[in-house]
């Protein structure tokens, strides 16, 4: 009875273990905004970014018949400091919406440095920061209020309470299995349900190792703009996330191993 519920317990902490993982890598990476700005500095994102896109442009027009010197001014807005600015901007308004620091979504246009000739009609003369809402209703975007973005603004708080509440139980199965160890007996079942997450995170990292390789290599220099942006900004954040779960899965799979070798105290309990 002891075998059969230890291995029950030894499954569900691995499968715990491993959304734990998934929760606070969304929890305290995802949403971090100085996450997001290492792996890109780190990565040299914008400078690879601006590469890209100006490569693009100039490639379309010429397939159009057109020549370079027709999306000079277009191309020359596209530098890497103009990049910087304006993906980091909006990632961090985005960010502090959805970790509830702001009521509402706002998008940033830096309207200062775009030619008024390259802006839309309905954009001349706006802010450089605008709420969401009115920016689509700029552009006439009537679903507005379809958008989920209410419970997207409680995405932050909501991630916090599921990954307290994830350590609590790993907590408490870790505990059930040490009282189903008989007393100077090794720990040999919770050694083996912490070696066993050890090791599945290890797995799961080298397979987001290639994920990374084929998005990067797929995406990166395809023409279309939003995969041109994911083939750049995807592939440095899966690399630091694995990189984190590499790091996990070593110590885990230490502390497993170490656990084998401890054995449960014996009490004397006195009659």
């Amino acid at each position: 009875m002891r075998s059969v519920a230890s291995a029950f317990l030894i499954i569900f902490f691995v499968l715990i273990s491993f959304i734990s993982l998934l929760t606070a890598t969304f929890k305290f990476q995802l949403l971090d905004y100085n996450f997001w700005q290492r792996s890109f500095e780190k990565n040299n994102v914008y400078q690879n970014l601006a590469v890209v896109i100006k490569n693009s442009l100039e490639s379309q027009i010429e397939k159009e018949g057109g020549s370079k010197n027709e999306v000079k001014v277009l191309t020359d807005l596209i530098t890497t400091e103009n990049l910087k600015d304006f993906i980091g901007k909006n990632i961090q308004n985005i960010l502090s919406f959805v970790n509830g620091r702001t009521p509402q979504v706002i998008a940033y246009i830096p309207v200062s440095i775009i030619p008024k000739s390259l802006l839309p009609k309905n954009l001349i003369g706006i802010q450089s920061e605008i709420p969401l809402k009115d920016l689509l209703t700029k552009f006439n975007y009537q679903n507005y209020q379809s958008l989920p973005l209410q419970e997207l603004g409680s995405l932050g708080r909501s991630a916090t309470f599921v990954f307290m509440g994830l350590v609590s139980v790993l907590a408490v199965i870790l505990i059930l299995l040490v009282l189903l160890v008989k007393e100077s007996s090794r720990l040999t079942a919770p050694g083996i349900a912490v070696f066993s997450s050890g090791v599945l995170t290890l797995i799961i990292s080298k397979i987001g190792g290639s994920l990374k390789t084929l998005s990067s290599d797929g995406l990166s220099n395809n023409s279309s703009l939003a995969n041109i942006l994911a083939g750049n900004l995807l592939p440095p954040l899966i690399k630091e996330f694995m990189k984190t779960w590499s790091i996990i899965g070593t110590v885990l799979v230490i502390i497993g191993v170490a656990l084998f070798f401890v054995r449960k105290p014996s009490y004397n309990i006195p009659k």
